[in-house]
C-alpha cells in the first residue's frame, strides 16, 4: 500500500528502520543535553571543573564516579553527554551518507551537523573555561599586588602618625 503525504513507514525507501531509531535517539539525546544544561546554569556550576579537557587531571572519560558529588556531578555529567550527543550526530551523518539514497535527507544529515555544532560547542565551553581561568589569575594577580601595595603602605614607618 502507498502512502501520500504522511509517514507509514520509518525504514525509507531502502527499507532500513535504523538511520529513523539514530535520529530519534540523537533528538532525545540532545533534548537531554539540553535539560542538563539548564541544571548546570541554574545551579551556577558552570565552573565546577576547573580544568578542560581533562578532569581534575583525569581522562574526561575516566574520572571515577565516586569523585563526582555536587556541582562536579552535574557540570562532568553535562561533559559526557555532550560528548556523547557530538558522537550520535556524527554516526547519524556517517550511516545516512552509507546507507541513504535520498539526496535531500542526506543533506539534512549534513545540516543537522552543521547546525548542532557538538564538537564546537565542546570548544568553545572549554576556551570559555580556560579563557575564565586566565582571566581570573590576572584579576587575582593584580589584586594581590595593590593589596600588597596598600599594605606596605598602611605598615611602613612613615606612614604611622
Amino acid at each position: 500500500m502507498h502512502t501520500t503525504g504522511c509517514v507509514a513507514d520509518s525504514a525509507g525507501p531502502a527499507g532500513n528502520p535504523w538511520p529513523h531509531r539514530l535520529a530519534v535517539l540523537t533528538a532525545a539525546a540532545t533534548f537531554l543535553l539540553i535539560l542538563v544544561g539548564g541544571v548546570v546554569t541554574n545551579t551556577g556550576t558552570g565552573m565546577a571543573v576547573p580544568d578542560w579537557p581533562t578532569t581534575f587531571g583525569y581522562n574526561m572519560f575516566l574520572y571515577p564516579w565516586s569523585k563526582m558529588v555536587g556541582g562536579v556531578l552535574y557540570e562532568h555529567t553535562h561533559r559526557l553527554l555532550g560528548s556523547f550527543v557530538g558522537s550520535l550526530t556524527l554516526t547519524l551523518v556517517i550511516v545516512l551518507w552509507a546507507v541513504e539514497p535520498r539526496q535531500s535527507v542526506r543533506g539534512l544529515g549534513i545540516a543537522a551537523l552543521a547546525l548542532a555544532f557538538p564538537v564546537s560547542h565542546r570548544l568553545v565551553g572549554g576556551l570559555m573555561l580556560i579563557a575564565s581561568l586566565v582571566l581570573t589569575l590576572r584579576i587575582g594577580r593584580r589584586i594581590g599586588w595593590l593589596g600588597g601595595e596598600v599594605g606596605r603602605s598602611a605598615l611602613s614607618p612613615g606612614a604611622v602618625a
